[in-house]
C-alpha cells in the first residue's frame, strides 16, 4: 500500500489527527491511539507514511505492558536517562524484546525494519516454535521471527508478497500490526 493522497484538515473519527483521512491504516491508527499505544508526531498529526522508529516501537510495547518500571536504568549510552524513551528502552532490553545495535546503543531514531518488528513481537509471544515446514528458516538474523509473524498474519500484505529484507515499516503499518497482534490480549 503506497502513499495515498490525503485531505488535510478533516479530523479522523476517534482521533485528533487531520492527516489520517483516506489512509488504509485509519481504523488501526484509531485503535492504537485509543489504546494509548501511539500518539501523534505533532498536534493534529499522526504521519501514517512516516517511518516507524525503534524508539517508537519500544514506547508502544512499553505502553502495551502498562508502563512497568525497569529494574535497572542506563542499558544504552545513546538514550538520555531523563528522556521519554529511557524507561521504554531499558524495560524492553530487560524483557529481551530489543537488543542494542552494538556498542550499547539503542538507535532510537533509526527506522524500524519489518524484520525488527517481527522479532520484537515474536519475542513478546515467547519465541514460539515454528511449524515444522518452517523450522529450517534460520539462515539470517530475524528469519524465525519474520516467518512466525508471516504465519500469524501480522503483515498487512495480503496478495502483495513479502516485504523486501531491510524495508522500513511506516507508522500506519505499525498501527495495523499492533492491532493485529495486541487486540484482545489481556495485557492492554
Amino acid at each position: 500500500m503506497g502513499k495515498e493522497k490525503r485531505r488535510e484538515g478533516s479530523v479522523y473519527p476517534g482521533t485528533p489527527f487531520t492527516d489520517v483521512e483516506g489512509s488504509p491504516w485509519g481504523e488501526a491508527i484509531c485503535w492504537a491511539y485509543k489504546k494509548g499505544l501511539f500518539q501523534g508526531v505533532a498536534p493534529l498529526r499522526f504521519a501514517p507514511d512516516r517511518p516507524m522508529t525503534r524508539g517508537m516501537l519500544a514506547l508502544a510495547a512499553h505502553r502495551a505492558a502498562g508502563c512497568p518500571a525497569p529494574r535497572r536504568r542506563g542499558y544504552f549510552f545513546d538514550v538520555k536517562p531523563d528522556s521519554c524513551w529511557a524507561s521504554a528502552a531499558d524495560w524492553s532490553a530487560e524483557r529481551g524484546l530489543f537488543q542494542g545495535v552494538g556498542g550499547r546503543r539503542f538507535a532510537l531514531d533509526r527506522a524500524l525494519t519489518w524484520e525488527e518488528l517481527a522479532v520484537v513481537l515474536w519475542r513478546w509471544a515467547g519465541q514460539p516454535r515454528l511449524p515444522e515446514q518452517l523450522e529450517t528458516v534460520r539462515c539470517t538474523w530475524g528469519a524465525q521471527g519474520f516467518a512466525w509473524a508471516w504465519e500469524q498474519g501480522l503483515f498487512p500484505f495480503s496478495g502483495e508478497g513479502v516485504p523486501a529484507p531491510g524495508s522500513q515499516v511506516t507508522r500506519g503499518q505499525a498501527a495495523w500490526v499492533a492491532q493485529a497482534f495486541w487486540e484482545g490480549k489481556e495485557s492492554l
